[in-house]
């Protein structure tokens, strides 16, 4: 049996909280987690993004060697991670 993670999250580059920025202490720990879930779910996990930059792409490239990873895209589009595979399937985000 297969068990599939979607890994969600939008940006964080730009977002706020406090007025205190939230990106490089959220990358950080999506970056030090993802090998260890990876790791944990084990073999018969798969992990999705939409190809987005930010959390999911910090996970896609710190999942092991991204062997479980999937981005889907839409047609035409490249996630661009360095890792994972992509998977083009509707014409744009919302398909």
């Amino acid at each position: 049996d297969t068990t599939v993670v979607c890994i969600v999250g939008e940006p964080v580059t730009r977002r706020r909280l406090g007025g205190r920025r939230l990106d490089s202490e959220m990358l950080t720990l999506v970056k030090d987690m993802s090998p260890q879930l990876v790791k944990d779910m084990g073999s018969g996990a798969v992990f999705v993004t939409q190809g987005m930059s930010g959390v999911q792409e910090t996970f896609a490239n710190n999942a092991g060697d991204g062997s479980q990873v999937k981005n889907i895209m839409p047609f035409g589009q490249s996630s661009e991670f360095g890792k994972g595979e992509d998977i083009n399937a509707g014409g744009d985000d919302e398909e």
